[in-house]
């Protein structure tokens, strides 16, 4: 272990401890409060350093007290023996203490070198096969332009499968500058009622099973970064939309009070339990477990968590099996 100033600072407390008991317990007649002060030292090197540091300053408590008992000419073996008991057994405790300290320790260090790993991945992923992606994609809706009809579905099925890698691919790019905090926001005056109106018209055009409203028409001016923000919306609208898979009504309530903006989105679909939704924007978390497959990374809710924290805001949902969900969005206005 390095000897830090950290390090060196506790080394220095626990022999100022250690000389202070030694000092007191002479100046004293009376032992039987002062002998407990020999222990602190071995507590106070608990708290940083490993086990044959702890055993070293055991070794010098128990020196002072013998040496104390010298200089004294007190014969009082039986105190003797009670007091090196004492100190054995808070050394024992302070082991077992420490071994649990260091093995957290460990499990930390590894949990942070897999994370450091798994942002190095999804960096990769994300930039290196985005490009060769994107050049197919153009390719194919080229292609589908000049092709017979025959062969038009074929090819929108490939365009389809590009479509929902590139997803994939910017889902861990995103989440990889989250985790490493590079991302900034790009502060702009926004009508959010206006805005919502607009991704609702586009999001309506996905699908006919379901039907968004806005209940809202009133004007709510802010400053937000347009197009993170426009991701937190869409995603939400698009969990509305797969979530419900008999479709049915999507409504978005606006509601303005002080400095603040609350936006929910309320579905009719199929609803989570309270243990499923306090695990529900952690990375790589999905609960849905129906018969249907649903496309999606997992990632989608924790990006518009970090977005919406981002803006100082807030983010929560409110569901119930079988019964629906409703997502809320709290954002400052400036």
């Amino acid at each position: 272990m390095k000897l830090t100033r950290q390090n060196f600072l506790i080394l220095l407390l626990a022999s100022i401890s250690l000389a202070t008991a030694w000092q007191i317990d002479i100046i004293l007649p009376q032992r039987i409060v002062v002998a407990p002060l020999y222990l602190i030292p071995i507590l106070i090197i608990t708290s940083r350093f490993k086990n044959k540091i702890i055993i070293f300053t055991t070794v010098l408590a128990s020196i002072s007290l013998l040496s104390y008992e010298q200089i004294t000419e007190n014969q009082d073996y039986l105190s003797i023996i009670f007091d090196n008991i004492g100190i054995l057994v808070v050394t024992y405790l302070a082991i077992r203490l420490n071994m649990q300290r260091l093995r957290a320790e460990k499990l930390q260090e590894v949990s942070e070198s897999t994370k450091k790993q798994l942002e190095i991945l999804m960096h990769i992923v994300s930039h290196d096969i985005k490009q060769p992606i994107t050049i197919a994609k153009l390719n194919a809706t080229t292609l589908s332009k000049k092709t017979k009809s025959n062969n038009y579905k074929l090819i929108k099925k490939v365009i389809d499968a590009l479509e929902s890698i590139t997803t994939i691919t910017s889902d861990l790019g995103d989440a990889a500058s989250i985790a490493r905090g590079e991302f900034i926001l790009h502060l702009v005056q926004i009508d959010l009622t206006q805005f919502l109106y607009d991704i609702v018209s586009e999001q309506q055009s996905t699908t006919s099973k379901h039907k968004i409203t806005i209940v809202s028409r009133k004007k709510v001016i802010g400053k937000w970064d347009k197009e993170r923000l426009k991701r937190v919306f869409v995603n939400l609208l698009n969990n509305a939309i797969k979530y419900s898979p008999n479709g049915g009504k999507i409504a978005i309530v606006i509601k303005k009070y002080n400095q603040n903006v609350m936006v929910g989105i309320k579905d009719m679909g199929i609803g989570m339990t309270k243990q499923e939704a306090n695990s529900l924007f952690q990375p790589f978390v999905r609960q849905y477990k129906g018969k249907k497959k649903i496309k999606g990374t997992g990632l989608g809710l924790y990006i518009c968590k970090s977005l919406v924290s981002a803006h100082n805001g807030k983010i929560w949902v409110s569901s119930r099996k079988g019964k629906g969900s409703t997502f809320f969005v709290e954002l400052p206005l400036a």
